[in-house]
């Protein structure tokens, strides 16, 4: 989120209201799609709901990267780097949402395997 917030300060002064203020709303909304998803979780469709959401937003930097590349605003290789971090970041999404399983309740702790009572 750093690196697209210091981008889009180099963008022209015409793109505030536009390209600059939607990456800007994008990389933000990932983090925060998850969070509030997991912290509303009331069932497993419902937190896989805003987990797709979180997609779209990465897929949506993605785009903003591909137009900012395209209109040759920033350096190719910083772009780059970025659309292969959003790439990156939508595949694990897919596979978390693919893999997701629901705990027992809401208030269920995530133990890890030594302290599980009857873990060996």
């Amino acid at each position: 989120m750093r690196d697209v917030h210091a981008l889009v300060f180099t963008f022209p002064d015409h793109e505030r209201f536009g390209l600059t203020d939607q990456m800007r709303r994008a990389s933000k909304s990932i983090g925060a799609l998850i969070a509030e998803g997991w912290g509303l979780r009331q069932s497993e469709k419902e937190f896989k709901n805003y987990l797709r959401r979180a997609l779209g937003s990465a897929n949506e930097m993605e785009a903003h990267l591909e137009t900012a590349k395209e209109l040759r605003y920033g350096t190719a290789p910083a772009l780059q780097a970025l659309i292969e971090q959003y790439a990156l970041v939508g595949a694990q999404l897919v596979r978390l949402i693919a893999s997701w399983r629901v705990f027992d309740s809401p208030s269920s702790s995530i133990h890890p395997p030594s302290s599980v009572p009857g873990a060996e």
